[in-house]
C-alpha cells in the first residue's frame, strides 16, 4: 500500500516524504505499546486480528479510490494518508505479536533459524510488494482499482493465512499496560 502511494507520488519530493513519515510514526508512537499487549493477550489472537484489520484497511482504501474518480494522484494520495497511518499501526501491532510467537512455535533448538526464516520472509515480501506494486501501476496506470484490488486480495490471504496459526495462551495475562510514552529505558 505505501508503495503505491509513492508511486503515485513520483517526482513530489515532499509528498514522498509526507507518506514515509505517515507510515513511520506509528512504529514511534506505538510499538512500545504494541510490545505489551503482546504478551498481555495471546500472540494469535493479536496477529489475526492485525490481518482482519489490514482487510478493513485495503478495503477503504479501495473506497477511498472509488470515491475519488477524476481527481489527481496527489490529491488521491493526501486522501489516502489517514489508511496509511492506520496501516503503520497495524504493522506496529503486529510485529511484537509475529516475533514473540516465534519462540513459542518452534522447539527452543530451532529459534534461530525460524526467526531468520521469519526476518527473510518478511524482506521477501517487502520487495515483492515493491516490485508488483510498481509493475501493476505501470502496466494499468490509468486503472489504479487493479492494485488496489490486488491489495485486498494480499490481505485477505494474510489473514487466513493468520487463522493457520497455532493458539498461543497470553504470556502475562494479569499486566498492567503502561499507556504514558515516559517508560523507563
Amino acid at each position: 500500500f505505501k508503495i503505491v502511494l509513492l508511486y503515485l507520488c513520483v517526482g513530489q519530493t515532499g509528498l514522498q516524504t509526507t507518506v514515509q513519515v505517515v507510515f513511520a510514526i506509528p512504529f514511534i508512537l506505538f510499538s512500545g505499546f504494541a510490545g505489551e499487549l503482546a504478551d498481555k493477550y495471546s500472540k494469535t489472537w493479536i496477529m489475526r486480528l492485525c490481518k482482519g484489520w489490514e482487510v478493513v484497511a485495503m478495503v477503504l482504501a479501495y473506497w477511498v479510490l472509488v470515491g475519488s474518480s477524476g481527481v489527481d494522484k496527489t490529491t488521491l494520495t493526501y486522501r489516502m494518508l489517514p489508511l496509511l497511518f492506520f496501516m503503520g499501526m497495524q504493522s506496529a501491532c503486529f510485529g511484537p505479536a509475529k516475533l514473540g510467537a516465534v519462540r513459542r512455535i518452534v522447539r527452543p533448538d530451532e529459534v534461530t533459524l525460524a526467526s531468520q526464516v521469519f526476518q527473510a520472509l518478511t524482506v521477501l515480501g517487502i520487495i515483492t510488494g515493491s516490485v508488483v506494486g510498481g509493475v501493476l501501476l505501470a502496466v494499468y496506470p490509468d486503472a489504479l482499482h487493479v492494485p488496489f484490488g490486488w491489495q485486498i486480495g494480499i490481505a485477505v490471504i494474510g489473514t487466513a493465512t493468520a487463522f493457520g496459526i497455532v493458539s498461543l495462551r497470553p504470556e502475562d495475562p494479569d499486566r498492567v499496560i503502561d499507556w504514558s510514552w515516559r517508560k523507563p529505558v
